[in-house]
């Protein structure tokens, strides 16, 4: 289970293998199916909707990133090649 409160901006997420990072942050953005799992996103204590998906990027592992550049270069390639 993953509660965090969030800043606005870039955030990481550290934790041990095998914690669930991936697993609910792949939720988060739909990109596992939820049976089963409570899926509650809120921002500004608001429910949020699938239109969130517009406004937060996750770059997965397994995503290509280049070594010529900075994290965030890196993260805002992968959004823009997204749009």
């Amino acid at each position: 289970m993953l509660q965090r409160i969030f800043q606005t901006g870039m955030n990481a997420i550290r934790r041990s293998t095998g914690s669930g990072k991936s697993s609910s942050l792949d939720l988060s953005a739909d990109r596992k199916d939820p049976e089963g799992f409570k899926r509650e996103i809120l921002l500004n204590d608001q429910l949020q909707t699938k239109d969130l998906e517009y406004h937060v990027v996750y770059v997965v592992q397994d995503d290509i990133v280049s070594g010529n550049l900075t994290v965030k270069e890196n993260l805002l390639f992968s959004d823009n090649v997204r749009l």
